[in-house]
């Protein structure tokens, strides 16, 4: 006796049960989940690990590695998949290291414009947050314990769990390079939870997807993140040292007028463009067999535009914001 198709099309074998950790690769939706989980269970069970370790630098690392990186671990090893193609990690390429060093470059002069521009629009949040950034800095007594857990301990935990898990999830649920990019850069900045915070984590999770999505080697973002940590660490102990006064009680103090946010803008941010549009280049020519250009050929034109139309944008918010306050002043 013969069974028709219509009267099994939608039907499955019996004794077969659908499993959230069924083989396969990991989807968006189950890395969203397995990230608010962790991320959440991070958050909430501190206060419990700083009554347990006395540092508060040792007691945030052993919260980062338990819900980032061993939690991690086991859900990419429940999900059925290897550890290895959801965590590329390959021998670097000296051509896209020095890309990392350039984009870095970009980053630190972005923050500085952004920086800037976010204490004259939000100044009391912004004191805020820097409170609490310095008091995270300087609560324990080891230096270098709190370089390790400000600098390389946030590269390796926080990629695994974003440049790792989530953007996993992200591709194999996803075309749209676009896409991906944007979602990874949102969720990166959310994390960081103060939202005068969220503008450098988007750029810079949009960026290591990028990476990510050209490599397919999660170093490059390792090595970013770390460098961009420790620049900013490092910049930040160094004017502390040169100037003695408590970084949230010195922007207290300062009062900005457009026009020096303008001056500013434009100073650190003009250049930004150019700078990640060739880092990205040389990620790029790493990459390639059939090495290209640094104008695309046949693309001349849109290559320029990309990095002409956003440098004319910030000079144009620079200059208004100049001219602005020159004209009310």
């Amino acid at each position: 006796m013969e069974i028709p198709y219509s009267s099994i099309a939608n039907s499955k074998p019996r004794h077969c049960r659908r499993s959230f950790f069924k083989r396969g690769p990991i989807r968006f939706w189950q890395a969203l989940i397995f990230a608010v989980a962790t991320t959440l269970a991070f958050l909430y069970t501190g206060r419990f690990v700083y009554r347990l370790i006395p540092s508060p630098q040792l007691a945030n690392m052993f919260s980062e590695l338990v819900f980032f990186v061993i939690a991690g671990l086991l859900f990419i090893l429940l999900m059925k998949n290897h550890i290895s193609s959801v965590l590329p990690f390959r021998k670097p390429k000296g051509v896209a290291v020095g890309g990392v060093f350039v984009i870095l470059i970009s980053f630190f002069l972005s923050a500085q414009a952004i920086s800037i521009l976010t204490l004259w629009l939000f100044p009391s949040q912004t004191v805020s947050a820097s409170e609490d950034i310095s008091s995270s800095m300087l609560s324990g007594s080891s230096v270098f314990l709190m370089l390790i857990s400000t600098t390389l301990a946030p590269a390796v935990t926080e990629e695994i769990l974003h440049r790792g898990i989530i953007f996993r999830g992200l591709k194999n649920s996803f075309r749209s390079r676009p896409l991906i990019m944007a979602l990874t850069g949102i969720l990166f900045g959310v994390f960081h939870i103060s939202p005068v915070r969220w503008s450098m984590p988007i750029l810079m999770g949009v960026i290591a997807a990028w990476i990510m999505l050209e490599t397919d080697n999660i170093f490059y973002t390792m090595l970013l993140h770390f460098l961009y940590n420790s620049l900013l660490i490092g910049a930040s102990l160094l004017a502390r040292s040169m100037v003695p006064v408590d970084s949230a009680k010195l922007l207290n103090s300062v009062h900005l007028t457009g026009s020096t946010v303008g001056v500013v803008l434009c100073m650190y941010g003009l250049p930004v463009p150019l700078l990640l549009y060739t880092g990205c280049w040389l990620i790029r020519r790493s990459e390639s067999v059939v090495k290209p250009a640094f104008l695309v050929q046949g693309r001349e034109r849109k290559t320029l535009l990309q990095i002409i139309i956003p440098t004319v944008i910030i000079l144009c918010v620079g200059l208004m914001l100049i001219f602005t306050d020159a004209i009310i002043g």
